[in-house]
């Protein structure tokens, strides 16, 4: 790690890392897999992704998470369906702690609503799929963690 590099260095840098994976999957082929296989086709490695799902600066205590784009909505619906199912299990709860129990857990998921469309606006590692056709589920925590992208956390 670089000593004395700010924050804005580090975002540039995972960025622009991101950026080539993108391009450099857009121009790599695959060969033919057993479910394409009789496809006369070739795709890129990008062609064949569907979805990319991003998990971002989770880990900090009591994140919120909204979905962000439309075409990934369902699955941002499962995600809050799966953790419903969890934490109604009793499968969040762990030795003597018991504040995330059955009836005690609270989802950090905020739940859609018809009319409530985020728009994606948050610019971040995603962008370069998101710009190639790449549907994107950015699971963030919002407001970021105090702990953003400092030279602790990339280390």
């Amino acid at each position: 790690m670089v000593q004395g590099a700010t924050q804005p260095l580090l975002e540039d840098y995972f960025t622009n890392s991101l950026r080539h994976l993108a391009e450099t999957w857009a121009s790599s082929y695959t060969w033919a897999t057993q479910k394409r296989h009789f496809m006369d086709l070739q795709q890129t490695q990008l062609d064949t992704i569907e979805h990319l799902i991003l998990l971002d600066l989770l880990g900090a205590a009591s994140p919120r998470i909204r979905s962000y784009f439309l075409d990934t909505a369902w699955l941002f619906d499962s995600l809050i369906d799966a953790e419903r199912r969890l934490g109604e299990s009793g499968l969040f709860g762990y030795g003597g702690e018991t504040s995330m129990s059955p009836g005690k857990w609270q989802s950090w998921f905020v739940p859609r609503r018809e009319n409530n469309y985020n728009g994606g606006y948050i610019g971040d590692d995603h962008l370069p799929f998101l710009k190639r056709g790449i549907s994107v589920l950015h699971v963030i925590s919002e407001p970021f963690p105090y702990v953003w992208h400092t030279l602790k956390v990339r280390s």
